[in-house]
Order: C-alpha cells, then structure tokens, then sequence
C-alpha cells in the first residue's frame, strides 16, 4: 500500500515537471515571435518614411555600382509555424497518464481487499467470542453435572454401605461396571471387602483388575 502511494506521487511530481517545461516552451515560443513581428513592422515602417524612401534608393544605386553593402542587409525572418509539443512528448505523456491509471486502480483493489479483510477478521472476531461463551457455559454445566453426579455416587455408597454384603453384591452385579467400581471404592475397605467377597468370581475379578488400575480401596474408619 505504502509503495502504491510512494509510486504515485513520484508519477504526479514527474508529470508536473513536464508539463511546466511544456508551458515554458510556450511561453518562449510565443515570446520570439512577438519580437520578430515588432521587428518586421519596424522596418516595415521606415521604409515607408522619407527618409526610408531615401536609404531604399541609396540602396539601389549601390546596388547598380556594385557597391552593395551585403552586412547591412537585415532579413527578418518570421519562425516556421511547427508542432510545440513533439510525438515523443505525447507518447510519455500518454504513458503517464497510463500509469498513473494502473495505480489508481490498484490503490482501489487494495483498498476493497482490506476493507474484506477487516470485515472477515471482525466476523471471526465475534465467532470466537461465541465459541468461548458456549465453551464457558458447557464447562459450567459440566461442572454442575459432575457435582450432581459426586453428590448421587456418595448417596449410593451409604446406601450400599447400610446393606449385608449379600444383598449389596447381588445388586451391584446387575449395574454398570464403572458404577459399581465406583461404589465399592467409595465405602471402607471392610465393608467393600465383604461386598467382593459375595459377588460373582467373574465380576469380583473384574471389579478388582480394575480397581487396582484405579488405586487401591482407602482404608476408611467409621466415624
């Protein structure tokens, strides 16, 4: 963008100099043939005085003698009327001008490009600040289910607790695996002792394989 900018001044800086070297040639132009005209009617008026009429006719006898004085002979010339401004100076500053297009037209993409882009970044902007809210909101639902949940598991584990070890084994076979895991490391190690000890040799084996890689059972004394 700063280039694009940099570029363009250095372009407009350029185009200045040659148009003033344009208006310049102009002005001098215009400046000579003023002169050569008052020049020219300056002579044009003393040749029609007397004493024009008489230096014209010295002139002419000189002229007859021979005697022609060729340094007093002033011609005046008027310039050619020709092009002010050359082809190749129309040529540059056609390619200027061309350029100067191109650049203009780039400064307008880029600023449409940026314009996209800021939009895009504020719109990412705002689905982040969702996302994170939502994020916050489950982690805070979580939080309260997994209490909910702590709260229902020690509910259990008294409950199971108060039970024979027949009557809690009997039950804890029919639940899931990772409940009754739970339970049984929940309660004292006497009690869940005598828990296991009624369950079935399969699930007793399980349960406890999956104990061990759990931790061991605390060794829990009554209160």
């Amino acid at each position: 963008m700063t280039n694009s900018k940099s570029k363009l001044k250095f372009t407009t800086l350029f185009s200045l100099a040659i148009l003033c070297w344009i208006a310049a040639d102009l002005t001098f132009t215009a400046s000579f043939i003023q002169g050569s005209s008052a020049q020219a009617q300056e002579k044009a008026e003393e040749a029609e005085s007397p004493k024009g009429k008489t230096s014209g006719l010295e002139h002419a006898l000189r002229q007859r003698r021979g005697d022609f004085d060729k340094e007093e002979e002033i011609e005046v010339k008027l310039p050619e009327h020709k092009a002010v401004i050359s082809p190749e100076t129309f040529r540059m500053i056609e390619m200027i001008e061309k350029k100067n297009r191109e650049l203009k037209k780039k400064e307008e993409e880029l600023k449409v490009k940026e314009q996209q882009l800021q939009a895009l970044e504020q719109k990412v902007r705002q689905e982040l600040r969702e996302i994170n809210l939502a994020l916050a909101k489950s982690e805070r639902q979580i939080g309260i289910k997994n209490e909910q949940v702590a709260q229902n598991i020690e509910s259990l584990i008294k409950v199971y607790s108060s039970m024979k070890p027949e009557e809690a084994a009997n039950i804890l076979e029919a639940v899931d695996e990772e409940l009754a895991i739970q339970i049984i490391t929940g309660m004292k190690a006497q009690i869940a002792g005598q828990v296991l000890s009624q369950l079935n040799v399969k699930i007793a084996k399980a349960i406890s394989e999956r104990m061990v890689g759990k931790g061991e059972v605390k060794d829990k004394t009554a209160p």
